[in-house]
């Protein structure tokens, strides 16, 4: 099991049948890898399920750097056509077969200097991954301590989300008519609100100038807009980013360059670029390119001035995009820091550091981020992806404290919304695309879907929203009539300890099933389901789900 960046690790890889690396060349054999910075956390847990015996293999260092877990397939790939990748001892020449197993640090040191590493960790455990990743919690939690249940940001259930002015010059709406389609999505119960491009040059453009665009109604209809939504009681994220630069721009090639990251070359493979008005831009074919900063002293006094002057013109909270763009190897001469920590740990502490200097000018303000590890979750109580379809990463079974975004922006996606409630997910609505209103006929069911599924998670918000998430441990669903139409996972209230089980269906049909509670003998749950009354039903007994269908049930004590 590998601690992903959008699922969870129900996608088991079998390390002793099939094999999921490649021989490369030059390499000694096939081999397999995971880089931390690219994978949520750093360990892999291997597990026997005859034995129900699990291996966990991690590294524990409190400096964020750039590791890899790293497997050779020795002596090499059978290429055998019965699908085991294994060679057996008769067909390997003599040669000895099975894997070596390494893990890899980055240091660069010099003569003379030293590397203090972390420490890897090797635990057998009974269970699977489930087990074995509260042996990081608990070193996590130790060393890197939070709390956002006072959070507000933490705890909305949904945010409705725009991009007013697109990089090709296109102007989507302004300041002014963002502020109605915000009051428009307060009608169905959405009370934060993510504005996307409201900066100089539209979004993906001019970074990192963080000033709002006069073509929208400039600084002052800016303010007028922030304070309109906080009038309101409502919240605002601003998207923003930290160390991505608009290499177009003559700001960057006549000084910001120099900040860019580098590899030992003094180049960057890198090559970030997003269209949106054009069939050219949508295709890649004629878009800005970013890259990649280096955290150093020069750009983080511009980024955090600006920031800063953004918090005390009424910015509540920041939407901080692509920071998992920050993991990589840094060589540009201008860090303070090795090669394998300065775009990692470097970048965790001038996330940390911007956070202090905003809460300074105002104790409420939050970030959300685009980020992919475990280390910016102190900062981040939700990270804008993480998840994906049905799945969302393993940090929400480690992290429960924690969660993610479901993005829904077609007019039907009511298995979206069922997905986010599945897991105790953000439900992110983006209608047509981040480029209007959620007051249009087409969006009616869905909005009045919202309202009503969102009603529901308000009455259950300590069990399925904030509490625990259990993930599918601590409870079965048995389909009768069909195969692979429901998804389910348990969740339970911190407090009581009261358990509650969401079933979604992506089936065509109605389903039937059984469901039961394994954490103790529970006889009867109240059944709540969208647009109707809240029944108590026998667990055990044979229930029935509607085609794209949400049922909660809830243990009754």
């Amino acid at each position: 099991a590998v601690p992903t960046y959008n699922t969870e690790c129900g996608h088991y890889i079998n390390l002793f049948k099939e094999f999921p690396g490649a021989r490369r060349l030059g390499s000694e054999g096939a081999e397999f890898s995971t880089d931390y910075m690219y994978v949520t956390m750093p360990w892999w847990d291997i597990y026997d399920q005859k034995s129900n015996v699990g291996l966990y293999l991690a590294y524990h260092d409190p400096i964020c750097r750039v590791s890899t877990m790293h497997t050779y397939l020795m002596p090499d790939m059978s290429g055998n056509s019965n699908g085991d990748a294994w060679l057996p001892k008769e067909q390997a020449a003599g040669k000895p077969v099975g894997l070596i197993f390494s893990h890899v640090r980055y240091p660069f040191i010099k003569s003379g200097e030293t590397l203090e590493s972390g420490e890897f960790v090797i635990h057998v455990h009974q269970g699977d991954w489930h087990t074995g990743s509260q042996f990081y919690r608990k070193w996590f939690m130790a060393n890197f301590p939070f709390d956002h249940s006072k959070s507000w940001l933490r705890q909305k259930r949904m945010w409705f989300s725009s991009i007013i002015y697109q990089p090709e010059d296109r102007v989507v709406t302004d300041f002014k008519g963002y502020n109605e389609w915000t009051k428009d999505a307060k009608a169905y119960g959405i009370t934060c609100h993510e504005l996307i491009g409201w900066n100089s040059g539209g979004l993906e453009r001019n970074y990192p100038k963080y000033v709002p665009e006069e073509k929208l109604g400039g600084n002052v209809e800016f303010k007028k807009l922030l304070s309109s939504i906080k009038e309101r009681g409502d919240k605002c994220l601003i998207f923003t980013n930290y160390n991505i630069l608009d290499a177009s721009t003559e700001w960057y090639k006549r000084d910001l360059h120099k900040y860019m990251a580098q590899n030992q070359y003094g180049g960057q493979a890198v090559a970030m670029g997003w269209g949106e008005s054009t069939l050219l831009a949508r295709k890649g074919l004629d878009v800005r390119y970013h890259a990649w900063s280096s955290v150093v002293p020069g750009i983080q006094k511009i980024l955090d001035d600006q920031f800063v002057q953004l918090v005390k013109d009424g910015a509540q909270g920041f939407q901080m995009d692509k920071i998992i763009s920050g993991a990589s190897l840094d060589f540009n001469p201008l860090n303070i820091l090795k090669p394998d920590v300065a775009l990692c740990e470097g970048l965790v502490q001038a996330i940390a550091n911007l956070d202090k200097k905003c809460k300074a000018i105002n104790p409420d303000f939050e970030m959300a981020g685009e980020s992919g590890i475990d280390r910016f979750i102190p900062y981040f109580p939700v990270t804008y992806r993480n998840a994906k379809f049905h799945s969302i990463a393993s940090l929400r079974y480690v992290f429960p404290e924690w969660t993610a975004c479901i993005h829904v922006f077609y007019p039907r996606d009511f298995k979206g919304v069922n997905s986010a409630i599945l897991n105790g997910s953000v439900i992110c609505v983006e209608p047509e695309e981040y480029q209007g209103s959620l007051n249009q006929p087409i969006y009616k069911d869905l909005a009045e879907y919202l309202q009503e599924t969102d009603r529901i998670r308000e009455e259950l918000n300590s069990i399925i929203f904030m509490g625990k998430f259990y993930d599918n441990q601590q409870g079965t669903v048995h389909e009768i009539d069909s195969r692979g139409a429901l998804l389910y996972k348990v969740h339970g209230d911190a407090k009581t300890d009261q358990r509650a089980m969401v079933v979604a269906s992506i089936g065509v049909a109605p389903t039937k099933y059984v469901c039961k509670f394994t954490h103790r003998d529970v006889k009867q749950a109240l059944l709540y389901a969208p647009f109707e009354k809240v029944r108590t039903v026998n667990v055990g007994d044979t229930l029935t789900i509607k085609p794209e269908g949400l049922n909660i049930l809830v243990e009754i004590q």
